[in-house]
């Protein structure tokens, strides 16, 4: 049945076989994927799909890291169905240039910084303290943990960023969901991204 949605929702990623770990891979993911779109206003997908083009009030990017099966790598964003198209391209661009060029330094300090100053808002209460804690030990993880972490996304590099994604980033292997109105979203357009499947809403 078809609808007339004002809105898209598109979520695009593939499985990544990062886990969460004392690892430089995962702080750089860590870093990368902040800088990416899980930072915020301050992030590119922000910058780009929102401030730039005006496709969406907010795009977000996520890197999941498990410790025992795959995670995901991908973005999600909101938009008007005449956009998703060019909102996809454009996330998609946006996640390669991280992949080919090392964002600026002042883009991995920025991201160090914040994450470094708000870390201890996690444990302002004993409960936090607990909850924490036991998630870290049902994980497996060093009972220094939290200071591995912090020395972790330090050390950091803009190099190594730009490596974690060009080693894990695989766009072609993405699986691009949109939920919206199929006449103004544009299957001609939406078949440029690759092949399609229309599922008919309930």
């Amino acid at each position: 049945m078809h609808k007339d949605l004002e809105q898209a929702v598109v979520v695009l990623a593939h499985p990544t076989d990062l886990p969460l770990a004392d690892d430089p891979e995962y702080f750089s993911s860590t870093i990368g994927n902040t800088i990416l779109g899980a930072g915020g206003f301050s992030s590119r997908l922000m910058a780009r799909v929102r401030t730039e083009e005006g496709y969406a009030y907010s795009a977000s990017s996520l890197w999941t890291t498990p410790r025992r099966y795959p995670g995901l790598l991908g973005a999600v964003t909101r938009t008007r169905p005449e956009t998703a198209v060019p909102a996809i391209e454009l996330i998609l661009e946006t996640m390669n240039e991280l992949a080919r060029v090392p964002p600026l330094r002042e883009e991995v300090e920025t991201t160090v910084n914040r994450i470094v100053n708000g870390f201890v808002f996690n444990f302002e209460t004993a409960a936090q303290i607990v909850s924490r804690s036991m998630y870290y030990m049902a994980q497996d993880l060093p009972a220094d943990w939290l200071e591995r972490y912090l020395r972790g996304v330090q050390n950091v590099s803009a190099r190594e960023v730009s490596q974690v994604f060009g080693r894990h980033l695989r766009p072609e292997e993405m699986t691009i969901f949109v939920l919206g109105d199929t006449a103004r979203v544009g299957l001609d357009r939406i078949e440029r991204l690759g092949a399609i499947t229309v599922l008919p809403a309930p």
